[in-house]
């Protein structure tokens, strides 16, 4: 199924940036054309002047489900070339970034929200490091490294040799 517009980018506000991806029937998976415009988005975040921060979103029941697996066996990758995964994991924008977690981030999903420079998750994120009694918890103490996904990880530690 080809999504009509799998990326909705809107201002609803003064200097805010709205990125909503917009493919529910598939969980919101990131495929080729989803991480194209995401990185679209964050390139008009960087370079636009009257914009001061932005907002990562999914439509439907939930934030994203990762890489689309059906786009992986035809040779998607969900990767952009110089942004990363999602169009903005290896490289966020330099401005503000908001993921807006409702329902599930999963995999990938929770890679992307990690990206971003600050997480407003629902009470209903099962699991997700968002959410409220999570938050009264980790203010306590220090984020532990195995928190990080593989490819931060590998960002921070670099290759294995």
């Amino acid at each position: 199924m080809t999504d009509a517009r799998p990326v909705h980018i809107s201002t609803p506000a003064e200097g805010v940036l709205l990125v909503a991806i917009d493919r529910p029937h598939a969980r919101n998976a990131i495929n080729d054309e989803v991480a194209r415009l995401v990185a679209e988005a964050m390139d008009r975040l960087d370079t636009d002047d009257t914009l001061r921060a932005g907002i990562l979103t999914g439509n439907g029941p939930g934030f994203s489900a990762g890489l689309d697996l059906k786009a992986f066996l035809d040779g998607e990758t969900g990767e952009h070339p110089e942004r990363g995964f999602a169009g903005l994991v290896r490289r966020p924008p330099r401005k503000p970034l908001i993921a807006a977690v409702e329902g599930f981030a999963l995999a990938g999903g929770l890679e992307i929200t990690l990206a971003c420079d600050l997480i407003v998750a629902a009470r209903d994120a099962p699991g997700h490091p968002g959410g409220q009694a999570r938050a009264r918890r980790r203010r306590r103490r220090a984020p532990a490294p195995a928190a990080a996904t593989p490819s931060q990880r590998r960002r921070a530690t670099g290759p294995h040799r």
